[in-house]
């Protein structure tokens, strides 16, 4: 305690230099603030990830997958207004800035069969808007009949019609993306308003666009709304216009350094780091509750402001210290993960909650020395008839009626693990924007007229040259492609199977009944059409295949799902493409350097290859020249472990989704190992390590069986709240203990130092967590998701936590503890009773003693 006491002299006495070095350094934080919002959203998946190296191999091989921005309309897509009117916004688009590509029926092709040339030509349909109704009767019975454009560019029913647009991916992980996706839709709302009709958008470049100019309109609102209502709370409480001004320039500093410390570790404003401002506006108003508390607590006893400034910095210093150090530990075990959006949050998060202890600690007594002492309406909260009420009935309950809260614990405990039991992760793409918004409503019509509009690819590897060109080949996609049609979940798909169907539909008569795969006969001449034209290039040739022309890629476009009903459909698609695809390599047939997996019929296919067992499922590559394997059992296939893949942005979300939720789950564990080491090491004692986790363990549990109860999923914005409330709320926790301790090294029996600590603790125990209440309440009116979740559940978990540590943990310590039971001597926390003398004490503030 003497530490803390030279602590308190040196901050009283140099209070005007220690407030210029805050203000420059503030304005230092200032100057170096981020502004800079991130673009980029995948940072979620390792590098070395396995299914992230395939779909960069992807990507880096077939291009982006993620760079389309769908434009629908709804109108009578083949009347000559409408059509020309999508014509001229076809070729008002190709000249958006950002914009690479664009695709509709006004530019689309057909393909023709020269046969004196023996070769196909790709012609477009129309050079410029259709000039007579006849002409446009003629082009729309055409259009109707290439069969390789519907459910493409068109629905089935031909009452709706897409314009694909493909923007440069690198402008789209730059500010420029919200710009280039503005450009695309002011042009294509002013055709839709010129003719009438309805227009709508999808994809991942305007619903990315959507959430990054999202984000600092919910920072600075709920960075408004978190000011008002700490402010509100703080005049409520301590009836004080100084109580509440001066304290919320304490948190304006912390938010301040809080913008620093982004901008001097590089970080850019993410989804996450944007509610920190508002985040550390709720949590540091705690810290100013239990000084300022304190203070009016020590004043009214002392009757001298100068000796409850020094108590209050002496005696609440080190459990103030260790509060802050579990709510750090809750954010900061964050930076451990493996995912650089939680890692930059946590780390962050962290610094802030340290840097508002330091800040609170060193200005709040400052600012009150300079001011006069406390009135007595200012420390009447501190015997308000109604708190000091609530206070008696939770002393009465714990010594009297310690087996309701004991039966009332278990009741809980049991609803929530059944409620835990229906819990469900559950993730979609566009799970956290506002349901009543543009993006959504525009979303529900793709999924319903052309089946998704979300990324959804497969790669099939025959590991031959030319091999997709191979008629078994094509046969085998097209028969893969027609499965597909049987789930509604997936839009039509497109692979090079259907480019030579385009083809066939052409070389015959060109009816859409012929669109469909060339007999041996037909295939022979229509290669030589094939190898004699260049009809590919019309068709994105990298979109399809590979430049050796061995891979063949299926593209499709997938509804949002969610991570649970995905993983069911790829259990089938698996299914399908083991059936289809996957070939029985014979022993001997091995290729050096080649990985190959097995594909059991039954679950105890079982081989040895070069001395080691494999069994279903598992891989084994070829690393020398030993090329035979020996069935030990069951019956199945080997075949190249790639044979296909599936891959694309969507299946890269949902694992980044899962991937997200165990991080999350790993960061609480962390968090609950760390802050039961602090605990030991601050009381010195495993019994009351116990005894404190308890309590704080119980409503993460209850609000895991409220999430299932309620069917709440459980996604990264709401696992995120549980290693946040569990640093959050073992505060209280600490600050009881510290005073039961401290009651009990002076001699009280158990059953006096639990009534004495509910006496001293008690009020600002309840204040901090009303407070705490209200600032996460007002986050669950935000419009986002991941926001609104943070608010619901963190407060919930909060003010379970609050009667938790009232009544339940109290009940414990009574129970467990004993009066003939030794305190531990040593501990961070140290009783010592104030002898200094007032004058002394004044000389400490005002500097006479030097």
């Amino acid at each position: 305690m003497r530490g803390w006491k030279v602590i308190a002299s040196f901050l009283l006495r140099q209070r005007i230099p220690i407030l210029i070095v805050v203000a420059l350094a503030t304005a230092f934080m200032w100057i170096n603030r981020s502004t800079e919002r991130s673009h980029d959203f995948g940072k979620i998946i390792p590098a070395n990830d396995p299914d992230f190296i395939e779909y960069q191999d992807f990507r880096e091989e077939f291009g982006d997958d993620g760079n389309v921005l769908v434009i629908g309309f709804e109108a009578d897509i083949f009347s000559r207004p409408f059509f020309n009117g999508l014509y001229e916004l076809t070729q008002t688009l190709k000249t958006v800035d950002g914009v690479t590509n664009v695709l509709s029926l006004a530019n689309s092709a057909n393909i023709y069969a020269d046969y004196a040339q023996e070769r196909f030509e790709l012609r477009n349909l129309v050079d410029g808007p259709v000039e007579t109704d006849a002409e446009m009767d003629t082009l729309a019975r055409v259009l109707k009949g290439l069969r390789f454009y519907e459910g493409i560019l068109f629905s089935s029913d031909a009452t709706s019609t897409l314009i694909i647009t493909t923007i440069d991916s690198k402008r789209l992980d730059s500010s420029e993306k919200a710009t280039i996706v503005k450009g695309i839709t002011n042009e294509a709302d002013k055709v839709a308003e010129d003719l009438g009709v309805d227009v709508y958008y999808s994809g991942l470049p305007y619903v990315r666009a959507f959430v990054t100019d999202f984000i600092p309109r919910e920072m600075y609102l709920f960075l408004i709304l978190a000011v008002i209502v700490m402010a509100l709370v703080l005049y409520f409480t301590f009836r004080s216009v100084t109580a509440v001004f001066f304290p919320m320039i304490v948190i304006g500093i912390v938010i301040v350094w809080a913008m620093g410390l982004m901008g001097l570790l590089g970080y850019k404003i993410t989804v996450l780091t944007a509610i920190l401002p508002s985040l550390i506006a709720v949590i540091g108003v705690p810290n100013t509750i239990y000084l300022l508390t304190k203070y009016h607590f020590e004043y009214k006893r002392s009757g001298n402001q100068g000796l409850a400034l020094v108590n209050v910095i002496q005696k609440i210093g080190i459990v103030t210290v260790m509060t802050n150090a579990t709510t750090a530990t809750g954010f900061g075990v964050l930076a451990f993960t493996e995912i650089q959006i939680l890692k930059e949050f946590g780390i962050l998060a962290g610094l802030s909650v340290v840097v508002t202890f330091f800040i609170s600690l060193v200005l709040i007594p400052i600012i009150f020395s300079f001011l006069p002492p406390p009135s007595s309406k200012h420390v009447r909260h501190i015997d308000r008839r109604s708190l000091m009420g609530a206070i008696r009935f939770l002393d009465f309950a714990v010594h009297r009626r310690r087996w309701i809260i004991y039966g009332l614990s278990l009741g809980l405990t049991a609803f929530a693990i059944i409620g835990m039991f229906k819990l469900e992760p559950r993730a979609k793409m566009v799970d956290d924007i506002p349901r009543d918004t543009r993006v959504i409503s525009d979303l529900e019509f793709f999924e319903d007229r052309y089946g998704g509009v979300m990324p959804f690819e497969i790669v099939v590897n025959t590991h031959r040259k030319q091999g997709i060109f191979k008629r078994k080949t094509l046969r085998q996609l097209d028969e893969f492609q027609t499965k597909l049609t049987r789930f509604p979940e997936i839009s039509r798909s497109v692979s090079i199977a259907d480019l030579i169907k385009f083809a066939r539909q052409s070389f015959m008569s060109g009816v859409a009944d012929e669109y469909e795969v060339p007999s041996s006969e037909e295939y022979l001449a229509i290669q030589t059409f094939i190898n004699n034209s260049e009809i590919d290039s019309a068709f994105s040739r990298t979109a399809i295949y590979d430049t050796t022309f061995a891979k063949a890629r299926i593209t499709a476009n997938i509804k949002d799902v969610g991570a649970k009903e995905m993983a069911v459909l790829m259990d089938s698609i698996q299914g399908d493409l083991e059936d289809i695809f996957v070939r029985n390599t014979k022993s001997g047939r091995l290729k050096e350097g080649e990985s190959y997996r097995l594909y059991g019929e039954t679950d105890s296919f079982m081989v040895k290859f070069a001395g080691i067992e494999y069994g279903e499922g598992e891989v084994f590559t070829v690393e020398d020249t030993t090329s035979t394997y020996e069935v030990l059992k069951g019956e199945g296939k080997i075949d190249f472990s790639d044979r296909y893949i599936v891959t694309g942005t969507t299946k890269i979300f949902i694992k980044s989704n899962s991937f997200l939720i165990a991080n999350l789950v790993q960061s609480l564990i962390i968090a609950f190992c760390v802050i039961a080491v602090l605990m030991a090491l601050l009381f010195r004692s495993v019994k009351m390590v116990f005894i404190a986790l308890i309590p704080n363990f119980l409503p993460l549990l209850l609000t895991a069986g409220i999430m299932g109860f309620a069917d709440i999923p459980l996604k990264p914005s709401t696992a995120l709240i549980f290693s946040v409330a569990f640093g959050i709320a073992v505060d209280d926790t600490i600050h009881y203990l510290a005073r039961y301790r401290l009651a009990r090294k002076t001699g009280d029996s158990v059953l006096q130092s639990v009534s004495n600590s509910f006496k001293d603790t008690g009020v600002s125990m309840i204040y901090t967590s009303i407070i705490l209440f209200f600032g996460f309440v007002i986050f669950a009116f935000s419009s986002y998701g991941g926001t609104e979740a943070l608010g619901q559940l963190t407060s919930l978990t909060l003010l379970i936590a609050l009667f938790t540590n009232l009544l339940l943990l109290p009940s414990l310590l009574v129970s467990i503890n004993k009066d003939d039971q030794k305190v531990p001597e040593r501990g961070w926390i140290d009783y010592e009773e104030e002898q200094e003398e007032v004058e002394r004490i004044k000389e400490f503030i005002k500097g006479e003693d030097g």
